[in-house]
C-alpha cells in the first residue's frame, strides 16, 4: 500500500507536467517543463535510495505494455495528398 501511495503522489505531479509538455507547449516552454521532469525523477530516486535501501518504486516498462500493449502499436497513415 505504501509502494502504490508513492506513485500515485509522484505520479500526479508528473502528469501535470507531462500533460502540458505534450498539450501547451508554449507554457512548457515557458516553465522548462522537460527540466522540471528531469529534476523531480532525480529527486525521486534520491529518495528511493534514502528510505527505501535503493530499491526502485517504478514498475518494468514491460509490465505497463502488458497491461497495455496498444502503447507498443503503430499506426502508418499514409499521407495527405494536398490540392
Amino acid at each position: 500500500m505504501v509502494f502504490n501511495n508513492r506513485r500515485a503522489r509522484r505520479g500526479a505531479e508528473l502528469y501535470d507536467l507531462f500533460m502540458a509538455l505534450r498539450h501547451d507547449r508554449a507554457t512548457a516552454t515557458r516553465f522548462k517543463v522537460w527540466r522540471l521532469l528531469n529534476r523531480l525523477a532525480a529527486i525521486f530516486r534520491d529518495e528511493d535510495r534514502r528510505e527505501r535501501d535503493g530499491r526502485k518504486s517504478w514498475r518494468d516498462p514491460a509490465t505497463i505494455i502488458e497491461r497495455r500493449p496498444y502503447l507498443k502499436a503503430e499506426r502508418l497513415v499514409p499521407a495527405r495528398r494536398s490540392g
